[in-house]
C-alpha cells in the first residue's frame, strides 16, 4: 500500500510473530477471494497493519482458519485471519483502492507530461485505464468496508493527484490526497471494530502517516527522478531535504501523540510495526537512532525491551519465518543491521 512496514519480523515475540503472519497470509487470501488471483500480488504489510489495528481494537481475538500450503511459505500450511473478519475485510479494500490510485496516477503522470522518462503512449495508457477500473470495482467489492472507510471520496481525490502535481508548488496540496486517504482507512479500523472513540485520533493518525508515506518516497526517488526527469514533489516546492525530513520527525511525532490516545486491547503489534517502519526511514536519513524513541517522552518505558525480543525471535523454531531479501541485505526494520541472524 505505502511501503512503510517491512516483512522482517524478528523484533516480535514469536507468539505476535505468528499472528503477523496470520495477518499477511490472511490478506493475501482475501484478495484472491475479491478480485481474483492476480490481485494477490497487491499483498502488502501496510495492508495488513491495518487488519492487525482492527483486530487490536475488537473485544476479541480475530477468527482464524487453517489455509493449505503455500510455496512463500516454504509449502506449508498456516493458521491465517478467517475471511469474513472485518480486518483482513478492510486491509484488502484499502490494498486494492490504493493499488488503484497508484496505476490511474501512473496514467495521468503520462497524460500531465510528468513522466520524463516515458511516453505518453495511447496503448500503455489505455492499458492503464483498464488495469485501474479493474482494481476499483475490487476496492468497492465490499460494500459495507467500502463504505464505512470512504473509497469513493478517497478515489476521487487520488485521482485530482496528478492535477494538484502539475499545478501546485505548496507541499501540504500536493499530499493530502494521500494523508486523507490514508486517515479514512485508519478511521475506519475504528469503525469497524465497533470503536467509534478512536476514530478521531486514528484519522489524524492515518493522515500524519499517509503523508508521511508521501514525503518519505520522495525524498528517496529524489535522485533517481532528477536523473530521469521525472516530477519529484521537493523539487516542484523548493523543498530541501533537510527541511523534508524534519517534517518527517514531526509526523512521526504526530502519530506517537495520537496512538497513545487509542484505546486497543492488544497494542503488541501494532505499535513496533508502525513506529519502527517510520523509524527506519528516519535512520535512513541520517537521524540518530538515540533521538527516536518508540514511546512518548512522559511514557513509562514498556514491559519488552528490543533485546529480549529478538533474543525470543532467535530461538523460536519459525526462525526462517522473519527472513526476507530487504532483512538480509542489512536493511532490517530494526535499524542495526540483520536481525535475523541468518548467516
Amino acid at each position: 500500500m505505502l511501503g512503510l512496514v517491512r516483512s522482517c519480523s524478528a523484533h516480535l515475540d514469536p507468539e505476535v510473530r505468528a499472528l503477523w503472519r496470520a495477518h499477511v497470509c490472511g490478506l493475501c487470501l482475501a484478495l484472491r477471494d475479491t478480485a481474483g488471483q492476480p490481485a494477490r500480488a497487491f499483498t502488502n504489510t501496510d495492508a495488513a497493519l491495518l487488519s492487525a489495528l482492527v483486530e487490536a481494537q475488537q473485544s476479541r481475538p480475530a477468527a482464524q482458519r487453517t489455509a493449505g500450503p503455500c510455496a512463500l511459505r516454504r509449502m506449508r500450511g498456516a493458521q491465517v485471519i478467517a475471511p469474513a473478519e472485518l480486518g483482513v475485510r478492510l486491509g484488502s479494500t484499502a490494498a486494492l483502492t490504493l493499488a488503484s490510485a497508484k496505476v490511474g496516477d501512473r496514467a495521468a503522470e503520462r497524460e500531465e507530461g510528468l513522466c520524463g522518462s516515458g511516453g505518453a503512449g495511447r496503448g500503455t495508457v489505455g492499458l492503464l485505464r483498464w488495469t485501474e477500473r479493474r482494481l476499483r470495482r475490487g476496492a468497492t467489492a465490499d460494500p459495507d468496508v467500502a463504505e464505512a472507510a470512504h473509497v469513493s471520496e478517497a478515489l476521487a481525490g487520488l485521482a485530482e493527484q496528478a492535477r494538484i502535481e502539475s499545478g501546485s508548488t505548496d507541499l501540504a496540496a500536493i499530499t493530502a490526497p494521500t494523508a486523507t486517504a490514508v486517515g479514512a482507512m485508519f478511521s475506519a479500523s475504528a469503525t469497524l471494530a465497533g470503536r467509534p472513540e478512536n476514530e478521531e485520533a486514528l484519522g489524524e493518525l492515518g493522515r500524519a502517516y499517509g503523508e508521511f508515506a508521501h514525503l518519505a518516497d520522495a525524498v528517496q526517488d529524489l535522485d533517481r527522478d532528477r536523473a530521469r526527469g521525472d516530477y519529484n514533489p521537493l523539487d516542484a516546492t523548493g523543498t530541501t531535504v533537510d527541511r523534508a525530513v524534519e517534517r518527517l520527525q514531526a509526523l512521526r511525532d504526530i502519530v506517537i501523540d495520537r496512538l497513545g490516545r487509542v484505546e486497543l486491547r492488544d497494542d503488541r503489534l501494532v505499535r513496533p510495526l508502525l513506529l519502527t517502519a517510520m523509524a527506519t526511514v528516519l535512520v535512513a536519513q541520517g537521524v540518530s537512532p538515540e533521538k527516536i524513541s518508540l514511546e512518548k517522552k512522559d511514557q513509562p518505558p514498556r514491559k519488552h525491551g528490543k533485546k529480549k525480543r529478538k533474543d525470543a525471535a532467535r530461538k523460536s523454531n519459525d526462525r526462517d519465518d522473519c527472513c526476507d531479501s530487504d532483512c538480509c541485505d542489512g536493511d532490517c526494520c530494526c535499524g542495526d543491521g540483520c536481525c535475523c541472524d541468518c548467516s
